[in-house]
């Protein structure tokens, strides 16, 4: 039985060979394992145990203040050779993490009187399609209505520069009237690098460079493309788990954009974060709570930042493997850090239930994963369980965990999680690679009987 979050044919993933290490089953001591104190102690704690469990790899940097609270690399592989190896001066790629700072250059123009948030993409790229129509602002707040990724690129995309991405991403198809709603774009992004580089025609890595990295003192980080300020020395390299084995894959792929190829280290995001604290743009930056956050990933990576501007408080997360339970351990930060009881990361062995007949049929149906280039995927009823289809093919064959919660694989956390929705049938939320996708019903599913 193959899970679709392994799969997932549309979004092709592909894998290289390369320096591997096994995931074997292995007891979880979640006793402390350090001699810290309060919060780093407990932090520390947890990490060394999603560690002991093959969940994560990678650096920690939490501050609070101006004091350091913890500053940890954790290795699962105590092979200072293998490939996944890391300490706590490793570079990693960031990937949207990119795009915080892109926000950060953006309110800088604007208050250096460079640039309106408010001004149409028409005063910079006049031939685009419904340009008079989108703001500087809707593509910062992913409210332009363009889709997530770019359907037209060609399998070398990397190599494409900024004049041809334009040009490809003018041929898309907005998914919503400009404004009227909210899709996470990274089409709309590109467009925003664009402009930030089209100043002096620096192109955007070295903007970022000259604007962010160099004055901020970010020694470590740089960009892969289009600068000559190469200082790559203890790059991190990328792994996925695969039939239990970690595989190196790519950092770079082919299909991928070579706008905004940054890599940072811990400390270096810290750095932004403490400067972002200090004032300035920082407020600008914060969400309604006072929190200013970015997360970012691709195969074999992950990355986040985040600060509370209310409490001081910040850390920064990066792994490069993407086996991590990615949003439960961004929650579970964020009640540590706030001094909130959290229970310890575990192995899971979930047991199956029998759920009603007319209760399966009510989650029959089809549905589209927006934020997944509008993945469809089946979900039919098979004997007592459901069943996961996509393009026809049968990718995945589902128990219940309870009447809503189905897995595929009882040692997992991925999960499909039937919700009702206002219309009063049911949108399906799809555990993938630790992050949780929504999908919209966009066929007939069956209305509640209960």
């Amino acid at each position: 039985m193959r899970a679709p979050w392994s799969l997932l044919l549309a979004l092709g993933m592909t894998v290289w060979s390369g320096c591997t290490t096994r995931s074997d089953e292995r007891t979880v001591d979640l006793r402390p394992t350090t001699d810290l104190d309060g919060p780093a102690g407990v932090i520390d704690a947890y990490f060394t145990a999603l560690t002991s469990m093959n969940k994560f790899n990678g650096v920690v940097l939490v501050k609070e203040g101006d004091g350091l609270v913890l500053y940890k690399a954790y290795n699962l592989d105590p092979d200072t050779g293998s490939s996944l190896r890391v300490d706590r001066e490793s570079q990693f790629d960031i990937h949207s993490v990119s795009k915080l700072f892109a926000r950060y250059q953006l309110h800088e123009m604007e208050q250096n009187g460079e640039l309106d948030p408010a001004t149409s993409l028409a005063e910079y790229l006049p031939e685009f399609p419904r340009a008079r129509e989108i703001t500087i602002a809707m593509l910062m707040q992913h409210r332009s209505g363009l889709p997530r990724e770019m359907s037209q690129l060609p399998e070398k995309a990397v190599d494409l520069d900024v004049v041809s991405i334009l040009e490809v991403a003018a041929k898309e198809k907005l998914v919503f009237e400009p404004g009227t709603d909210e899709q996470y774009s990274n089409i709309g992004y590109a467009i925003l690098y664009y402009l930030i580089g089209r100043k002096e025609d620096r192109g955007y890595s070295q903007a970022l460079i000259d604007d962010v990295l160099v004055p901020l003192g970010m020694k470590a980080s740089g960009a892969h493309f289009d600068t000559d300020h190469k200082n790559i020395h203890r790059l991190a390299r990328n792994h996925e788990l695969k039939d239990s084995v970690f595989v190196q894959v790519p950092n770079i792929k082919d299909e991928e954009l070579r706008l905004a190829r940054v890599y940072s280290t811990a400390m270096d995001l810290q750095r932004f974060l403490d400067h972002l604290r200090s004032g300035g743009s920082g407020i600008l930056l914060a969400d309604s709570g006072g929190v200013i956050q970015q997360s970012g990933g691709s195969d074999g990576i992950r990355a986040h930042v985040h600060l509370d501007l209310n409490t001081n408080r910040s850390y920064v997360l990066l792994c490069n493997m993407d086996a991590i339970p990615f949003m439960e351990t961004l929650r579970d930060m964020k009640r540590m850090l706030n001094g909130e009881a959290v229970e310890p990361p575990r192995a899971l062995h979930r047991e199956a239930k029998a759920v009603p007949l007319e209760i399966l049929n009510t989650y029959a149906g089809t549905y589209a994963f927006r934020d997944m280039d509008a993945l469809q995927l089946k979900v039919e009823v098979l004997g007592a369980g459901l069943v996961v289809l996509q393009d026809g093919e049968r990718i995945a064959e589902l128990q219940a965990e309870n009447d809503s919660v189905f897995f595929a694989e009882p040692d997992e956390a991925e999960s499909f999680e039937f919700k009702r929705s206002d219309e009063g049938g049911y949108y399906l939320l799809m555990g993938w690679r630790g992050v949780k996708l929504k999908g919209v019903a966009v066929s007939t599913a069956g209305r509640d009987p209960r």
